[in-house]
């Protein structure tokens, strides 16, 4: 029986990038919402928080969705549904109570953005 030479490789596949990789920023809306929550002492209903961000549904909703993406806020959903959605609420947010920030949320916010607490 006769070996066969094999060629010596590299021993990890993937070669070394020099790529810039950055963290995606945050859009303007979703650092107005997470200011408005820090400054009310980390958490706000849903009504009072949509009223004072002064976005529009859509706008508010993609936000908070992008702060809870990245773990900076946590949405409480109320245990029994409204049987009336309260006036000014839209019914989209009629199952969601209130936004809180988190502890990374909160610690973040002050090492991100320490002018604007």
């Amino acid at each position: 029986m006769r070996l066969i030479p094999v060629h010596r490789r590299c021993a990890y596949h993937c070669r070394m990038t020099y790529d810039d990789w950055e963290i995606p920023r945050f859009s303007n809306e979703a650092i107005a919402v997470l200011g408005d929550i820090v400054r009310h002492g980390g958490s706000m209903r849903i009504g009072p928080l949509c009223r004072r961000s002064g976005l529009t549904v859509e706008a508010c909703a993609a936000a908070i969705n992008e702060l809870q993406v990245r773990r900076w806020v946590r949405v409480h959903w109320r245990r029994r549904p409204r049987a009336v959605v309260p006036p000014g609420l839209p019914e989209r947010f009629m199952e969601v109570d209130r936004v809180t920030s988190t502890r990374f949320g909160r610690w973040r916010y002050a090492v991100t953005w320490p002018t604007l607490s």
